[in-house]
């Protein structure tokens, strides 16, 4: 599962891969090292200071690859609190770097968004499984909540248009394409994903002229290819060709 999701949350909740893993959670996130026992599998427990959040003890188990560990961990401290909702999304990651079902890791992330309707983390990964098991209607919904609280977020932008094409909505796509444009005007991406869009709703004068942009944008950026393959979609569309 994990490779079919490599691009979960980047920026603000999850980025997996062999990389390494960055995440992310409220500041005041703190817990309290007193409540793990000496038979988990902890990071020298003792040396863990009373201030550090759970974000970093979560990173020093990725680190190490211990994710059963981190489950482990996730697991007492909801024990000890069961109304922490950075736990419950810890506890999904661990379920998702220990390549669990989707459904289990959905479970943890439902209680985590129950008990805060706007974790932006939480909604961003559930968006990605939901997206992964065709859900692409629920998906939509947690990205669109998510981005209502970070409406710059950029990797929730890109989400979101991901799943509005799998839904095949184009408008939606067109729409929300117009507004990352607005925030990001040298965005290839969104001007290509808002100029396939056209395509699909056989608006070929909008079509070139977002696949021009793409095409300069390419150039500029040393892409020559690429910028040539556009190119040639664009004649294509200019001689009246229909490419969707």
């Amino acid at each position: 599962m994990k490779s079919a999701v490599l691009t979960m949350v980047t920026l603000v909740a999850i980025s997996f891969g062999s990389v390494g893993v960055m995440l992310s959670m409220p500041a005041t996130a703190a817990v309290n090292p007193t409540i793990m026992t000496d038979s988990m599998n902890t990071k020298n427990i003792s040396s863990v200071s009373e201030y550090e959040n759970l974000e970093t003890i979560a990173e020093r188990y990725v680190d190490d690859d211990d994710f059963e560990g981190l489950f482990d961990y996730c697991s007492q401290l909801i024990e000890k609190d069961p109304e922490s909702e950075e736990a419950f999304y810890f506890r999904a990651i661990s379920r998702y770097l220990l390549d669990e079902d989707p459904l289990e890791i959905i479970v943890d992330l439902d209680r985590a968004i129950e008990l805060d309707p706007l974790y932006v983390d939480a909604l961003n990964a559930r968006g990605h499984i939901l997206t992964f098991i065709d859900d692409f209607e629920a998906a939509a919904y947690d990205f669109e909540i998510a981005l209502s609280v970070e409406p710059e977020n950029m990797e929730i932008i890109e989400s979101l248009v991901d799943v509005y094409q799998e839904m095949e909505s184009w408008e939606d796509v067109i729409a929300l394409a117009d507004y990352w444009i607005e925030l990001m005007p040298d965005s290839s991406k969104a001007f290509y994903a808002r100029g396939m869009a056209n395509i699909e709703l056989e608006d070929n004068l909008c079509a070139i002229a977002d696949l021009q942009m793409v095409a300069e944008l390419y150039v500029a950026a040393d892409r020559v290819e690429e910028a040539e393959e556009i190119q040639e979609l664009i004649a294509e569309l200019s001689d009246g060709g229909n490419v969707s």
